[in-house]
């Protein structure tokens, strides 16, 4: 579900105490907005009667030069003044657009019930962000990466979904286009595999799934972390580490004096490498890795 309408989106909020903050911060600037914009209107009345007391005085005086000048001077003024109500007005506008979809949002994220899925459950569920937030979990942005040294695994999520012992990892991707819906494919399996493996290792809780966020909506998509998406993430994660070692037989070897190729005409003068220097030495595969039937 998408918030907001016309070209430019209106930026979602992910937290409902974050939310009600902003929408209590901008009507305060409404009502800042609202006072300036009545100074402005009732300074053209005081400006019109000067403008009625001065032409009196220079009629009374003779000094018609002198009105001159100061009804030009109020002209100016007027200009003045004129311009920044029409700012003014366009700001108030905007502001009254901006609030009401964050209205909009807000109604939406208190009429959600809360909702959590079962913990064992084997199907990828479609569910809303805010089924959870309202369960009670709480929104947490890591700021370092993960890393488990014994498999030479390290990674981020986007976010982290906190409740008791139980963390949910959470990554976004963008709408897809293709008329698929939210369909999920193998990568998305593996890489929630590795975030919940990450997260079970590294803060010694319960992950027993992850979250599928569509960008720039409510939409969520459950990825369970069962015994096929553990199965899949550690044959990646074998295979990628058997491409690194093998990277010398896939490859043509570099040849032995590199100063020799340096003016050849046929050299592309560039090396590339798709190795890891300190992966090679030291073997960086799973220390399991010849166990296929082991994935702890």
């Amino acid at each position: 579900m998408f918030i907001g309408s016309g070209q430019k989106q209106t930026e979602l909020f992910y937290e409902l105490a974050r939310l009600k903050q902003t929408i209590d911060q901008l009507n305060k600037t409404i009502r800042h907005s609202w006072k300036i914009f009545l100074w402005l209107v009732a300074s053209i009345f005081i400006s019109l009667l000067a403008a009625n007391v001065v032409a009196i005085i220079a009629n009374a005086l003779n000094a018609s030069s002198i009105g001159t000048i100061v009804m030009n001077l109020l002209g100016f003024l007027y200009l003045a003044i004129f311009i920044a109500i029409i700012i003014s007005i366009s700001s108030l506008t905007s502001k009254y657009f901006y609030r009401h979809e964050l209205k909009k949002q807000y109604n939406y994220a208190i009429s959600v019930h809360a909702y959590i899925p079962l913990f064992d459950h084997s199907q990828p569920i479609q569910l809303s962000w805010w089924n959870l937030m309202n369960a009670g979990f709480q929104l947490v942005r890591p700021i370092e990466q993960y890393r488990d040294p014994k498999w030479h695994l390290a990674g981020r999520p986007w976010r982290i979904l906190v409740r008791g012992d139980v963390r949910i990892p959470v990554f976004r991707r963008r709408p897809n286009r293709n008329d698929k819906g939210n369909r999920l494919f193998k990568q998305h399996f593996v890489r929630m595999a590795a975030y919940c493996h990450l997260l079970e290792k590294c803060e010694h809780g319960k992950s027993p799934f992850g979250l599928v966020l569509e960008k720039g909506t409510y939409s969520c998509v459950t990825v369970p972390y069962n015994p096929s998406s553990k199965k899949a993430f550690h044959d990646s994660l074998i295979q990628a580490r058997k491409t690194i070692c093998n990277i010398g037989v896939l490859f043509p070897p570099p040849a032995r004096n590199w100063q020799a190729c340096i003016f050849c005409p046929h050299s592309r003068r560039e090396r590339y490498t798709m190795a890891s220097t300190c992966g090679n030495r030291f073997n960086w595969i799973p220390p399991n890795y010849r166990d296929q039937q082991s994935y702890y």
